[in-house]
């Protein structure tokens, strides 16, 4: 059985990619198949931590929305056979047209797309923004596990703890509708 891990918080710059990398790489060096997953639209880095960069021609849209297949768009990583990559779009224009946004990143799409990673991996690892986009929303319906990134600053605790309500209430959601 697949574990889906989602790494968060509402605050920028409190170490969610380097988890998600870190997180990716361990599980991926104990002989689990892992990927590990960019879903940050507007500051994409996983690639960079996880020295991928310019590895990638597809991304995460092009895998919800249809236009390629997920084998095509998986990065493998040469230094570790397990651990493979996906990437968020360079650009992404129509991240602030949330009409645009939420048509590719429905419910039906998502469960999809998270069905497609869970039947070929062990180990799914969702890197989140910081912003509760509706991919974010979406994607959280089907974690089995959250890690909400926080420093010992009292503006990133807050932010945890607003991530954490914001969890709760999204998955209470996703159960009722």
């Amino acid at each position: 059985m697949s574990k889906v891990y989602i790494v968060t918080s509402f605050k920028g710059g409190v170490g969610k990619t380097t988890l998600s990398a870190n997180l990716s790489m361990s599980l991926a060096r104990m002989g689990h198949s892992v990927v590990a997953v960019d879903c940050d639209l507007e500051s994409r880095c996983l690639d960079i931590v996880l020295g991928l960069e310019n590895r990638t021609l597809f991304n995460v849209c092009d895998v919800i929305k249809g236009s390629c297949s997920l084998g095509n768009a998986l990065v493998t990583d040469d230094r570790c056979e397990n651990l493979h990559f996906l990437s968020a779009p360079a650009f992404y224009p129509e991240r602030h047209d949330i009409g645009a946004a939420s048509d590719k990143f429905d419910k039906e799409s998502i469960e999809r797309f998270v069905k497609s990673l869970t039947d070929r991996f062990e180990y799914v690892i969702f890197d989140l923004p910081a912003r509760p986009d509706n991919l974010y929303k979406n994607l959280t319906l089907y974690a089995d596990c959250a890690f909400v990134v926080s420093l010992h600053t009292a503006a990133s605790i807050r932010a945890a703890e607003k991530t954490a309500i914001a969890l709760n209430e999204l998955t209470d959601y996703g159960k009722d509708n």
